[in-house]
């Protein structure tokens, strides 16, 4: 069970008990939103990506070259699922942070133990925001939710760190 610590020899608040009894510093709530928006970002740049590959098949087309505008759709859309599947998830299971979360010096790790999440725990994490997200409608309302639920707990977990048994530390 994670508990709230006072921190290191009660000094201030913001870190966190791990069942092992290690104490790490939490991440900001400023800190965790510049890494969602960076990596936001490499996800628009690979999106922008898959497009320029329709682009350059419709071209390649017309001169009578390339792979067509299907097969160009298609590369395209299995670039976007693929990047958006798996950037998170892996990333987090092989090195506790994404891009983002690297230039923001935090990383996550399992709330019990402080060891790298499993690429399972990784992907459960990933995952409720996302499936929130597809749902029509209130989707964007409850996945706001479910990032600010951090913002009224004491270890700073939102609801897809509780899922996941995972929690965001400085490093």
């Amino acid at each position: 069970m994670i508990r709230p610590a006072l921190g290191r020899r009660g000094a201030s608040p913001g870190w966190v008990t791990l069942d092992t009894g290690e104490q790490l510093e939490l991440a900001e709530p400023s800190a965790r939103l510049s890494a969602k928006i960076i990596d936001l970002l490499i996800l628009v740049a690979v999106i922008v990506g898959g497009v320029i590959v329709v682009l350059v098949a419709l071209v390649a087309e017309g001169f009578g070259v390339g792979i067509g505008l299907v097969e160009g759709v298609f590369l395209a859309a299995l670039l976007i699922v693929l990047a958006s599947l798996l950037y998170d998830p892996l990333f987090i299971a092989i090195r506790g942070q994404t891009v983002g979360k690297k230039a923001t010096g935090i990383r996550v790790v399992r709330a019990d133990n402080g060891e790298l999440p499993t690429l399972g725990r990784s992907f459960a994490r990933w995952a409720l925001p996302g499936v929130l997200l597809a749902i029509p409608g209130a989707g964007y309302v409850l996945a706001t939710l479910c990032f600010s639920s951090l913002l009224r707990d004491a270890s700073r977990r939102g609801w897809h760190d509780k899922v996941a048994g995972t929690v965001v530390v400085k490093t």
